[in-house]
């Protein structure tokens, strides 16, 4: 299949079968410098799917539109870890490309309910949806990029459209997922040694082992399955179509034949250390590899060194924003211009008590995303909702929704936001710091004070969204206060997030260093990556030595629910002492919030649980 890259500089590339290499240039920061957002719903009989169109602020536009499609990994398929679809989407925009990126049902911003979202069910619907919202702004064709689920979703739903131009696979599974004994024994089949060593050590497995009967009898299995498999006793000769149980599933030749025998060209890029490439080079010993050869001038096969799959690091990220860019430029290039069209408004009536949400950018450039949730009639009060940051923000971002959604149906007006730099806000010339943060807050409470018409306030604050959330209470004249997990101190925080640089450093993925040590290098350097976020020193500086109790929001009642191991006990104590009413209620959920990245329908209906639980707290004190 190719000869893998040996350095991080470059990208390897299979075209045709012939090797070549694209050099990197893209830049993080400065993206969406030409663009602007524009947000949607879609379609508009249904108001179900809530996604962002990404266009040029140029006159005109290419008539050849991108759709991008997430995994279905934590909050919202519009932003991405480290704002991946962001930046892709608007690097794209600046370029003259229109680029749409949504939730799915069920997900983010999105109405509809959560369903499984495993490969065999491609949302197939919601993409032919976007494809005609597209077509409606001019595009006449497009090109679909998507990702783990999103690319089977893209196999699926692209297949037979005749306005599909190509498609770009990024770590596309060819295999659907498997549960129970029969997942163990896939995995086993595929995963290398130093994969499995890897995942031995990481602290997670570990704990497992020791807590979990469960655990052990999958590890043992495991372990019997893959010395079996060593031996040869499950592998044939490696000769195509040797081992049938190793093709690929219909659910993706059929659509991958499909389409290239439609003559759509279609691209795939892999991580040198991905389960799913292993699998892919499997599978191409098979039948699929009969497709590569008779449609080789249609495929082109690309790796990068290490892992692509869930974009773990900047530097990975960059160089898959790096192969899209270069793909749909070079597809997209001479195709027809057309004029830009912008819509105004975007709102939907959800049905729960003739509640509408209203989704937009607000303020003075930079502007700000944000989501307004107003019920009709009186409305009881205005709730605003801080959240908090990085994977943070799309751990809670589903919850968030939800809680919005629950006040909006108890006469509450709602408004949740993305901080400036942040989620889908715009970032020009704005760092994300606290001062930014609290700013943020201050305009967003004017805002949904001037929609509601009513200034009676309340505030929720998730995590470090605890900081703009207090601050703004107390400006507000004692209005009530809700922390989720709130971040007490800073300093802690700070050390318990560089701490994930000694948990990658055991998996192999970073270099072994001390938070000392990557303290040094944020000071130094300007920015650190962790776990695939981009923290910056300008942030560090401005939360710097800050504790939540140097803060008293005087005369408000407070709700704190705390998570993991969070001792509020201190909290309580020195706001009491203020007399400050603080009530305590323990959460379902209580995973560490930066090392949870799975979105599953358990989690949402535990985050649902505790939205009902706080919306009823604020309805019964205000």
């Amino acid at each position: 299949m190719g000869q893998l890259a040996s350095r991080w500089d470059q990208i390897s590339i299979v075209r045709g079968w012939r090797n070549v290499s694209i050099d990197l240039h893209t830049e993080r920061r400065g993206f969406g410098m030409a663009s602007r957002d524009e947000p949607v719903y879609f379609p508009a009989e249904e108001d179900t799917y809530c996604g962002l169109l990404s266009l040029p602020t140029a006159d005109s536009m290419s008539t050849t539109g991108v759709v991008l499609l997430a995994g279905t990994g934590p909050g919202s398929g519009t932003i991405g870890r480290n704002r991946m679809w962001v930046r892709l989407a608007r690097t794209l925009a600046d370029a003259g490309t229109p680029v749409l990126r949504f939730d799915y049902a069920g997900v983010g911003d999105s109405s509809g309910e959560m369903v499984g979202y495993d490969l065999d069910t491609p949302a197939v619907d919601a993409l032919q949806a976007a494809f005609d919202l597209l077509e409606s702004r001019g595009c006449e064709d497009v090109i679909v990029v998507g990702t783990c689920y999103g690319a089977r979703t893209a196999l699926a739903g692209s297949a037979g459209d005749p306005r599909v131009l190509g498609i770009h696979l990024l770590v596309p599974p060819v295999k659907s997922s498997k549960k129970g004994s029969a997942g163990v024994e896939h995995l086993a089949g595929y995963a290398s040694s130093t994969t499995i060593a890897k995942k031995a050590v990481q602290p997670r497995t570990i704990k497992r082992l020791f807590m979990s009967k469960g655990a052990r009898k999958a590890a043992r299995r495991f372990v019997a399955v893959k010395a079996r498999n060593v031996s040869g006793a499950s592998h044939g000769s490696g000769s195509r179509g040797a081992d049938r149980s190793r093709e690929a599933d219909r659910g993706f030749r059929q659509p991958f034949h499909q389409l290239l025998a439609d003559g759509v060209k279609v691209h795939m890029l892999f991580g040198s250390e991905d389960f799913y490439w292993t699998e892919f080079n499997e599978a191409a010993r098979g039948r699929l590899g009969e497709d590569l050869d008779e449609f080789a001038d249609l495929v082109e096969v690309e790796t990068i060194p290490g892992v692509l799959r869930g974009f773990p690091s900047i530097r990975v990220q960059d160089l898959a924003i790096e192969s899209v860019m270069t793909w749909v430029t070079e597809h997209s290039n001479g195709r027809e211009r057309k004029q830009v069209t912008v819509a105004d408004m975007h709102t939907r009536n959800t049905g729960a008590g003739d509640t509408h949400e209203d989704v937009n950018y607000f303020g003075a450039a930079p502007r700000l995303y944000g989501v307004t949730h107003i019920p009709d009639g009186d409305r009881r009060a205005s709730v605003v909702i801080c959240s908090s940051i990085h994977a943070e923000l799309l751990k809670s971002y589903r919850t968030e929704v939800l809680l919005a959604r629950a006040l909006a149906a108890h006469g509450f007006a709602v408004h949740r936001f993305h901080y400036f730099g942040a989620g889908n806000s715009e970032a020009e010339g704005v760092e994300l710091t606290l001062p930014a943060m609290i700013e943020a807050g201050r305009k967003t409470t004017e805002r949904i004070v001037g929609l509601a018409g009513t200034d009676k306030l309340v505030f929720v604050g998730i995590r470090m969204g605890a900081y703009p959330a207090t601050v703004l209470a107390a400006e507000s004249g004692g209005a009530p206060l809700i922390l989720w997990d709130p971040v007490l101190d800073t300093d802690r925080f700070m050390k318990d997030a560089l701490r994930t640089h000694a948990i990658a450093a055991i998996k192999g993925e970073t270099k072994p260093e001390s938070v000392q040590e990557s303290l040094a290098r944020l000071d130094r350097d300007g920015s650190i990556d962790l776990l695939g976020y981009e923290l910056r020193s300008e942030f560090h500086t401005s939360i710097k030595g800050k504790k939540l109790t140097d803060y008293s929001p005087e005369g408000s009642r407070v709700l704190v629910v705390p998570f993991g191991s969070l001792d509020v006990e201190p909290l309580a104590q020195t706001w009491g002492s203020r007399g400050i009413e603080v009530t305590n209620i323990g959460a379902a959920d209580r995973a560490a919030w930066w090392l949870v990245e799975d979105n599953t329908k358990e989690q949402q209906e535990r985050g649902a649980a505790l939205a009902s639980r706080t919306a009823d707290w604020i309805a019964a004190t205000s």
